[in-house]
């Protein structure tokens, strides 16, 4: 048997390379897993453990440990995986652009972003642009980076904001704004700084650049024909597979292409200075998709598992970089930027709120949702750097790390914030250890289902006990939009029309439940103008509710629903009161069942 070959010294550096990387990302998953838990025991978003984790591995690495070389190559393998937990988030975010969603929530929609993104655009470019000249920026380069950070600032990270309210499974107006105005200032974002600083490099405002004017127009025909092209392509793909191919193959052609994306673009910069934007590609793929595909929710639940350890190894290495001390390098620039944007963000939010009006469905500090930011803002910082005069891709750079250090962490903690105090998050999702007799640490559980095993312990409770330890109060929602009992047919229907059920809880001036309108009683009224001018929504709802106490235990709640063809049921604070608490749906306590009887 002949002797194995020597390797050579390539082929022993990329070892070690690959290696170096795989013991990086390792660590970095359990830092995640532990921070992610600690977070939880503390009611933080797990997204804030995995940033923290990420940050703290890296602090350890770098402060001697490791030689820096050794962890930036080490690195950068890594970099498509996280490219494309991004790009998964994204994609599922391009669910915002579907067409009937569009129609119900679209001018809402574009005056909050109107509003927001142009408050922070303007009040960022205008206060960095003068802390630029301050610290002795030429005008011309002070304004350019005044407008940069400006078109930066109001990028809101998808990939937290959307973990977070996942994770806290908020639903209502307010999480489906926050959700909405996210995917429209990042395509809005990507668009505007990269046409952006593109004519700007042309105008040679942004210093010595090795991209000449032939580069600056293939980059913006790249940018505004090529990365719509690709999303539409590719959106179209994933559609026409998924209604031929099982879930989960459909789900390795949606992976294959992110990474085609991510690694397209990154050949493009590499080769000629310039690219299309794969970030811009993706929502429109995601859009594509939305609208085309039949049945799309029936990829949700593969993706959800094939995404879940990347999305976590995407913060956990969005935490890598995340250095604390970058907050003391960004001098007066920063501080204007942090300050502005976060005025911005909040007072831009605030009068888009009452520029939407609509009853204010929406409260005064929904900007407080939008505070995010990662992700979008670190493409925009190798882009700077490539192709900008060094020192403003230096301070560039400062800013951008120090409002991600500052902001994402903040901001993901505000989004859970802003979610709770709007009443769509249920009670049972905030409690750390759940509710009942049963309720133990993780440790205690194992340790418990130990003994049992070997006949040492009890037999654990029955799904009855269980059952009986959650109540109603824990799942329901308390953002209750509802219909004053005085409101004329006209204000029912455009009621209804912004409604995601088919029944509609009508209130008192007190707040006391009236009753509940049912789709099905007004279909008729539709051809009867003469009769329905004359009804009001008190004359509309159906008295025989069957409201439910806040304290009916999940046992009966199923058989509530089981006795009743409706998605929803009105909660109430019981003994004898009619006080609308919120709504408890269907498909709640059907999961809240089924982890009691896993439980």
């Amino acid at each position: 048997m002949p002797a194995p070959t020597p390797p050579t010294p390539l082929t022993l550096a990329a070892a070690v390379d690959v290696a170096d990387s795989g013991l990086l990302l390792g660590a970095l998953l359990v830092a995640a897993l532990l921070g992610g838990m600690l977070a939880r025991m503390i009611h933080l978003p797990k997204v804030v453990g995995y940033l923290i984790a990420g940050a703290g591995v890296g602090t350890i690495v770098t402060s001697g440990w490791f030689e820096p070389a050794t962890i930036k190559v080490a690195k950068e393998p890594l970099t498509l995986l996280k490219d494309l937990g991004l790009g998964l988030i994204i994609f599922s975010l391009g669910s915002v652009f579907e067409v009937s969603h569009m129609r119900a929530v679209g001018s809402r929609v574009l005056k909050l972003v109107v509003a927001e993104s142009g408050l922070t655009l303007v009040l960022v470019a205008l206060t960095t642009t003068i802390a630029a000249l301050a610290s002795g920026f030429g005008t011309g380069p002070a304004i350019a980076l005044g407008i940069l950070l400006g078109i930066a600032a109001m990028e809101t990270a998808p990939a937290a904001t959307v973990f977070v309210l996942r994770a806290y499974e908020a639903k209502g107006s307010v999480s489906d704004s926050i959700l909405s105005v996210t995917g429209f200032n990042n395509a809005l974002v990507v668009l505007c700084f990269f046409t952006t600083f593109l004519i700007l490099t042309g105008a040679g405002t942004l210093g010595d650049s090795q991209l000449t004017q032939g580069d600056v127009w293939f980059g913006l025909m790249l940018l505004l024909i090529g990365s719509p092209a690709l999303g539409l392509v590719t959106g179209l793909v994933v559609s026409v597979v998924h209604a031929r191919a099982a879930a989960p193959d459909t789900a390795v052609l949606l992976v294959a292409l992110l990474l085609g994306l991510s690694s397209g673009e990154a050949w493009l910069l590499e080769t000629y200075g310039v690219g299309y934007s794969a970030l811009l590609a993706t929502i429109i793929a995601g859009a594509v998709y939305s609208n085309v595909a039949i049945d799309p929710e029936r990829l949700d639940g593969t993706v959800a598992v094939i995404s879940r350890p990347v999305v976590i190894a995407f913060f956990v290495l969005a935490g890598l970089n995340v250095k604390i001390e970058s907050l003391l390098d960004m001098g007066w620039i920063g501080i204007a930027y942090l300050v502005a944007r976060l005025i911005g963000k909040m007072g831009g939010a605030w009068l888009g709120v009452r520029w939407v009006g609509q009853d204010r469905e929406l409260p005064g500090y929904f900007g407080a949702g939008l505070l995010c930011q990662a992700g979008l803002i670190l493409g925009c910082v190798g882009f700077v750097d490539k192709n900008a005069d060094a020192e403003i891709a230096k301070t560039f750079a400062a800013v951008a790390f120090g409002a991600i250090a500052l902001f994402e962490t903040g901001g993901a903690i505000l989004v859970k914030i802003t979610a709770v105090r709007a009443g769509e998050v249920k009670a049972i999702t905030l409690i750390h250890h759940r509710p009942g007799p049963d309720s133990r640490s993780l440790l205690r559980l194992t340790l418990v289902s130990l003994a049992r095993t070997v006949g040492f312990a009890k037999p654990k409770p029955s799904a009855q006990a269980s059952q009986d330890a959650i109540e109603a109060k824990h799942l329901m929602r308390t953002n209750v939009k509802c219909l004053p009992s005085a409101a004329a047919f006209d204000e029912v229907l455009r009621f209804v029309e912004r409604s995601r059920f088919n029944h509609f809880p009508v209130v008192n001036a007190g707040g006391d439940l009236v009753g509940v309108i049912h789709f099905s009683d007004i279909r008729g009224l539709l051809y009867d103008p003469e009769l329905s001018n004359l009804l009001t929504a008190a004359d509309l709802a159906a008295t025989d509710t069957g409201a439910i106490e806040a304290s009916m235990p999940l046992r009966e709640l199923l058989d509530e629903f089981q006795r009743r063809e409706i998605g929803w049921l009105p909660i109430v604070e019981g003994s004898g009161s009619r006080k609308l608490l919120g709504i408890v749906e269907q498909r709640d306590v059907l999961a809240a069942a089924r982890q009691a009887h896993l439980r």
